[in-house]
């Protein structure tokens, strides 16, 4: 996320990505990338812990804590929060 690697981001999410930010906002793949193309979201700085992962065939549920450092819209931000991601595994990878 720090890295703005939006080449990795791209293949390795789903088009049908579905990402719910902190404050409630959803964005979908291409509006995601794009917050992050345009410099609107800036990843600082990341630190994911106390992550525990469920695995279900091809699919696998992490869930754990954050914090985030970022800036949006220029204005910086340090969130402590809880996340979670679901992965599955598809034909395609």
């Amino acid at each position: 996320m720090t890295a703005r690697d939006l080449a990795t981001r791209e293949s390795l999410s789903a088009d049908t990505l579905t990402y719910t930010h902190s404050c409630a906002v959803l964005d979908d793949k291409t509006s995601y990338n794009e917050s992050i193309r345009s410099g609107q979201v800036k990843y600082l700085k990341v630190e994911r812990f106390a992550t525990l992962s469920q695995v279900y065939g091809d699919t696998v549920i992490t869930t754990g804590r954050a914090r985030i450092d970022v800036k949006v819209s220029d204005i910086e931000r340090n969130l402590n929060m809880r996340c979670a991601n679901v992965w599955i595994k598809t034909p395609q990878g």
